[in-house]
Parts: structure tokens; C-alpha cells; sequence
């Protein structure tokens, strides 16, 4: 199957199109966050990932938070059986490449199912030499300046694309920036925030809250020492005046650092599942009393937890639930109101 009918296709619409991935399970979010931040033609919403037509620009695209990879769709086409049989059509009909303004070299990563494969070395030769000859940059077996993808899905969907974004690879027990990032987006994020993650762990919640729009104030706590001194030294170095004055970094129980009622607009929190280390039984039971009490009336709770764990009667209520993969690990994100 050719390429030449989805790049004309693309052509007609005078739009780059873009594929954008995130965790399994926030196909819903991630489709609201971006109709509501960018202009939208021929969205199709994929297990784990965005296709879509949008006349942003490639450092737009590159900069939205909630989105674990992006990439500039150079060809895409259906029904191949085998990355190989995909491999073969793009280098036979290569399409056009703009190379990036500066870049000499490029690298080349061949996914499947989304996990990384080799091909024939003949076959991946003729795919080199075609992009060689799109782009007159050199290749390079590490880390080229342009990094071009070649990925079938398990639907038999194969894309070619420019990657555009940088893959971040988080500390052990570190939550991923684009999970936090769309756990700070769900919570309604506005400029008058008072934001809270009492169990900040390593603190990628409210460091990502703070990147990510102005707020009021946030306030960030755990019970590991260690965790909060690397948290305190992570946002200093946040290129924002206004950090020092409105990030709070405390060491402590979350129980017993007592907040004013209706205090806070949003918590955004990934608190212990009880995999790891052991909690009581009360454990869930007492911090949503707290959540509850320290809540405004309206404010939001965003909560990941173990696909498993049970949630206690609370003052605060539902709204909605997604069932997501975290590390590869079932996990489920609820968001609570306070009427």
C-alpha cells in the first residue's frame, strides 16, 4: 500500500498533521485539553495517542505539557501486516522532509506495537539513503539532531514521522511530567489557584503546576526529608521569581499540617496505593475527611490511585473516572467536587 494518497491528502489541507502520545486511558482528556487549545481539522482519537490536523507550528506543538511524545506526520497509511511491509512503501515513496534549520544529522527508530525492532539491514539502508536524499543530512547510528520514527500499531496503522519532542525518562517512582501535567490540567487550573499535593513524593505534581500557568500559591508536602530537600533544590531552579514567594515546600504529615477550611481551589495528588508500604485501614478514610474539610466549595480533588482501591463515603462526589496505565501498571484517575 502507498503513502500517496494520505500525503495528498495532507497536502489538500494546507495543515501539518501531527501525532501526539500520552498514557492509555486519557484519550478523552487529552482530546478536550487540545480542542480547547489549538484550532482542529481531522482528529482521530487512538488508544494511548492524537492524530490531527492543526496550522500550529512545530515549536507549538512541541511545547503542550500533557503530551509524553509528539511528532510531524511526514506519511501514514493502513492495513500493513508487518513494520517491514510499512518500511518498504515509505522508502520506495519517500515523502518530503524539511529538515530543521541547523541539523546535520538524523537517526532512525523503527517501533512496533510500541516497542522498539530492528529490520533487514538492506531494507533499513534503502530507508537511510532515501531520507539522505530528502534532507542532505547525515546519518548517524546514535543521536542524530532529527530523529525519524517508523511505527505500526497493532491496528496495522504504520506513521513516518519527525519526532519533535525530547523523551524525558523520570527517576525510579517518579510520575511521568505529561501524567502530572494532565492530573494538573484536569483540576481546572486558573491564576487565583491555592493548589495542594499533600504526598508530593519527589514533587513532579506541583512542579509541573508551576510550569504550567500562574496560580496564587501551591503547596507541596511528604513525610521523606530526603524527598522534600531534592524537591526545595528542583524549585529553585524554576526559572520564575514568583516561585520563592508562592511554593510551599513543607516536610510533614499531611494530617497534621492543618489547613483552613475551604482553603484550597484544587488538590492534585498521587497518594501511597499500599503496594509498596504498608498503610491502614483508615488511611483513606481520614484524608478525604481532610480533603473535604479543606476544600472550597466548587474546588476539585484529582486523584491517581491503584485500579483496586476503594474510595470512602465522602462530602465530596464523583464527577468522573479513567481507567489508565501508569509504568505499565493499572491505575485509575478520579476527580471529586465539592458541591
Amino acid at each position: 500500500m502507498s503513502l500517496r494518497g494520505k500525503a495528498t491528502a495532507s497536502k489538500a489541507s494546507k495543515m501539518p498533521k501531527y501525532y501526539s502520545s500520552f498514557a492509555a486511558g486519557f484519550e478523552q482528556l487529552a482530546h478536550e485539553f487540545l480542542a480547547a487549545d489549538l484550532p482542529l481539522n481531522d482528529v482521530q482519537v487512538l488508544e494511548g495517542a492524537l492524530v490531527y490536523d492543526t496550522p500550529a507550528k512545530p515549536d507549538v506543538i512541541r511545547e503542550i505539557k500533557y503530551f509524553k511524545n509528539s511528532s510531524l506526520v511526514l506519511g501514514a497509511a493502513d492495513g500493513f501486516e508487518s513494520l517491514e511491509r510499512f518500511a518498504a512503501s515509505v522508502s520506495e515513496n519517500m515523502p518530503k522532509i524539511h529538515a530543521p534549520w541547523g541539523a546535520r544529522t538524523f537517526h532512525t527508530v523503527q517501533m512496533e506495537c510500541n516497542a522498539p525492532v530492528s529490520i533487514p539491514g538492506d531494507l533499513k539502508a534503502k530507508l537511510i539513503d532515501g531520507i539522505k536524499m530528502r534532507t542532505r543530512l547525515r546519518f548517524c547510528s546514535g543521536h542524530g539532531d532529527v530523529e525519524f520514527w517508523l511505527s505500526l500499531r497493532k491496528d496495522g496503522r504504520g506513521f513516518f514521522m519527525q519526532k519533535l519532542t525530547k523523551t524525558i525518562n523520570p527517576m525510579a517512582g517518579e510520575l511521568e511530567p505529561h501524567v502530572a501535567a494532565t492530573l494538573c490540567r484536569a483540576s481546572g487550573m486558573a491564576a487565583d489557584d491555592i493548589f495542594i499535593d499533600p504526598f508530593c513524593g519527589r514533587g513532579m505534581i506541583p512542579l509541573m503546576r508551576a510550569r504550567m500557568s500562574p496560580y496564587h500559591g501551591i503547596f507541596a508536602s511528604d513525610i521523606n526529608p530526603d524527598l522534600i530537600a531534592a524537591l526545595r533544590l528542583k524549585a529553585k531552579s524554576i526559572k520564575n521569581s514568583k516561585i520563592q514567594k508562592s511554593f510551599f515546600i513543607k516536610i510533614g504529615d499531611f494530617l497534621e499540617n492543618k489547613f483552613e477550611s475551604d482553603f484550597a481551589d484544587a488538590i492534585v495528588t498521587d497518594p501511597p496505593w499500599g503496594l509498596h508500604a504498608s498503610i491502614t485501614p483508615d488511611f483513606y478514610p481520614r484524608i478525604f475527611a481532610e480533603f473535604a474539610r479543606i476544600l472550597k466549595p466548587g474546588g476539585r480533588l484529582v486523584l491517581l490511585s491503584g485500579r483496586e482501591t476503594e474510595m470512602p463515603q465522602s462530602a465530596l462526589s464523583q464527577i468522573v473516572q479513567y481507567d489508565v496505565l501508569i509504568h505499565g501498571r493499572k491505575a485509575t484517575v478520579r476527580i471529586f467536587t465539592k458541591q
